[in-house]
């Protein structure tokens, strides 16, 4: 799945579009792969991971459990991303 959205997001970008990469909290998920886009786009993974702090203090790529209950005590999956090109500003 990460490779799919890595590729997605990676197409947009090429194409001159913009993308817009969202999970529920912004801290995981959404993280994740938008580091492993930077590290496709050629910075260290290190260097990814600095640049991802320095715009969201609290990022945490990994930092979830596999599965959360949402406000109505129902267990979702935390690794279902919905891939969409983001709306022109």
């Amino acid at each position: 799945m990460i490779r799919d959205g890595v590729a997605f997001v990676c197409a947009a970008l090429e194409r001159g579009e913009r993308v817009l990469v969202h999970c529920q909290y912004g801290i995981g998920r959404s993280v994740l792969l938008g580091l492993c886009v930077l590290v496709a786009r050629g910075l260290a993974p290190l260097e990814a991971l600095a640049c991802a702090k320095a715009a969201r203090p609290v990022a945490a790529p990994g930092a979830l459990p596999a599965r959360v209950a949402d406000g109505e005590g129902r267990r979702i999956p935390l690794l279902h991303v919905h891939f969409a090109p983001a709306h022109p500003a």
